[in-house]
């Protein structure tokens, strides 16, 4: 979602007048907000990907920028103060974005899922057991889009837990993906897939499994 924010320099006569004698400035910027122009006695400022609590911190530049202007006719000292304003806002816009980033839930997009069926049909017919940690519903649903794309490729479901592991202790995050044998290759493959697809996941060994088997484990996401 992108927003545009428009400011309209009206205050003091004398910087209006002292732009329309030395022309258009044209002031470019980068990051979370970027292209600020500069011309005309305007300015547009776009911002990329913001949420409500987001947009409320741009309403409040307009004010600042007044202040500004109201203190300082140099033009020079003034886009040095603009510079240090933007510069400032994106720091804190980028800090917010990926706050909200780290708190959205896992999925697996729709060429995700194509891509990881396509690699895990060659083991058609591999069992495996899919579990999710109790009382967290992202787990849950996270899971239960593994379990999907596990299903199309063929795979068989010997057991599903899906929101009944129980922890003690340290809690454990992201994926556990256990097998009977190191060389376990459909479990290779899917633990490679998914963390080539930004999944966090780690395999163990673990020899009581029987060899054809794979054992899936979806724990909360990692903070």
């Amino acid at each position: 979602m992108s927003t545009r924010l428009y400011i309209a320099f009206m205050a003091m006569t004398g910087v209006a007048h002292a732009q329309q004698q030395k022309g258009a400035i044209t002031q470019n910027t980068g990051g979370v907000c970027s292209q600020a122009v500069v011309a005309g006695g305007n300015v547009t400022i776009t911002c990329q990907g913001l949420d409500e609590s987001q947009k409320q911190i741009l309403l409040k530049v307009p004010a600042l920028l007044d202040q500004i202007l109201k203190k300082q006719l140099d033009q020079k000292a003034l886009f040095e103060k603009l510079d240090e304003v933007l510069k400032g806002q994106n720091i804190v816009l980028r800090e917010l974005l990926t706050l909200r980033e780290g708190a959205a839930p896992r999925v697996l997009k729709a060429e995700d899922r194509t891509a990881i069926v396509s690699e895990l049909q060659e083991y058609k017919g591999q069992e495996y057991t899919l579990s999710s940690i109790a009382q967290d519903k992202e787990a849950f649903e996270f899971a239960t889009a593994i379990n999907d794309v596990l299903v199309l490729a063929g795979w068989k479901a010997k057991d599903l837990a899906l929101g009944r592991i129980i922890q003690a202790g340290q809690p454990a995050t992201g994926v556990e993906l256990s097998a009977a044998s190191a060389e376990s290759q459909s479990g290779l493959t899917l633990m490679r897939v998914l963390h080539s697809r930004g999944v966090e996941i780690k395999g163990t060994l673990e020899p009581r499994l029987p060899a054809n088997e794979v054992r899936i484990q979806v724990y909360s996401k990692a903070r």
